[in-house]
């Protein structure tokens, strides 16, 4: 799969995630500009940011656009675009980056999934996450928030932690319980991150790659989660 440019116009793509929005356009396959906002609640409002910060100078033209993300379809029919399927959409920006991979993981804050890919870059294999947010970045969020940091903050945390204590990675309802067990016991905010971390690499390992990730052979990794350093 490649991305085509048809009648010259400039190419738009958006990518709705959880707890950001991600833009970039192009023109005659070069990228102009770039761009991510917050969603801050309110997904749309942020997507509407990226489009007039994305097409300033591109008022009167037409553009292609391609929409992505888990809240792709609250802006669909504004813009009157139907969305893509994220793995469509990831296949379309391996082939244009030239990346070629063995296999994939896209670690968003609400889908997690693994790919394993063909030479041509088609799929061989494919296996998403659950429906429960233990296994997915938006608990590593949400944990985070109660702590009083951000993700990354958080993650930076983790990693400074020589010891972790054990946390179901299985569902948030028993990880929930397992952290407040913790730090009733006495154990540090530190111990704790690092716990959730190990529970969360855990379940992309065994619940989403279901321990198909090879040592040989190039992997790749996308989404939010892919930029948590105590997981990755």
């Amino acid at each position: 799969m490649s991305i085509k440019q048809e009648n010259g116009w400039p190419q738009l793509g958006l990518d709705l995630g959880t707890f950001a929005v991600k833009g970039v356009l192009l023109e005659e396959g070069d990228v102009q500009k770039k761009i991510l906002v917050p969603t801050a609640g309110n997904p749309v409002q942020a997507a509407r940011e990226c489009l007039a910060s994305l097409l300033a100078d591109h008022q009167d033209d037409f553009v292609q656009c391609g929409l992505t993300g888990a809240n792709a379809y609250l802006l669909a029919q504004e813009v009157g675009v139907k969305p893509l399927l994220e793995i469509e959409a990831l296949q379309a920006g391996l082939a244009w980056q030239g990346a070629r991979a063995a296999s994939v993981l896209s670690l968003g804050h609400e889908n997690m999934y693994y790919l394993e890919m063909g030479p041509a870059g088609d799929i061989l294999f494919f296996n998403r996450n659950g429906q429960c947010a233990a296994g997915s970045g938006a608990f590593w969020y949400q944990q985070a928030t109660r702590m009083g940091y951000n993700d990354q903050e958080l993650a930076q945390i983790a990693l400074e932690t020589e010891s972790a204590v054990k946390i179901s990675g299985r569902c948030a309802v028993f990880a929930k319980s397992d952290m407040t067990h913790a730090i009733n016991e006495g154990a540090t905010q530190g111990a704790v991150s690092a716990g959730m971390a190990r529970a969360l690499t855990d379940m992309i390992l065994t619940g989403v790659a279901l321990n198909r990730i090879k040592e040989s052979g190039t992997l790749i990794a996308v989404g939010g989660v892919a930029n948590n350093k105590a997981v990755m």
